[in-house]
């Protein structure tokens, strides 16, 4: 992955993604952003590999910068990263073009793990969001 988007509101959170993304991809260049405003705006600047997506956020819902990614770079993937485990969250992402689905609670490994498995076209998703859609 070369270019990457985070958009996380939380500067504590959003520093812990980075870590995370440059131990699965060491060279990749990430832009940040807290607000959706500010990714919609990267988004028409940046091409992105990966994005990693927070759905709370101060000026609306993540779900937004999955579409327009979705609708203006296709090869990008998205990923939603959040603490919503609901049906309300997870199938309007989904639909909105998410790649994948992963929970902040997980362990940091695990999450780890699954960004490595992004490289060999396995979408990451949280165990409990796999067994969801499943039953779904």
């Amino acid at each position: 992955m070369k270019n990457v988007l985070l958009l996380e509101d939380l500067p504590e959170i959003r520093a812990w993604l980075r870590d995370l993304v440059l131990r699965v991809f060491p060279t990749a260049h990430i832009s940040e952003a807290a607000r959706v405003h500010d990714a919609l705006q990267l988004v028409q600047a940046v091409r992105f590999d990966l994005a990693l997506i927070d759905l709370g956020l101060p000026d609306g819902s993540g779900v937004d910068v999955v579409t327009r990614l979705r609708d203006l770079q296709p090869e990008a993937q998205s990923v939603v990263v959040t603490i919503h485990d609901d049906d309300e969250h997870l199938f309007p992402a989904l639909q909105a073009g998410a790649y994948g689905y992963i929970l902040k609670e997980q362990a940091r490994e695990l999450i780890t793990e699954q960004l490595h498995r992004i490289s060999q076209g396995e979408p990451p998703l949280s165990p409990s969001i796999a067994r969801r859609v499943i039953a779904y």
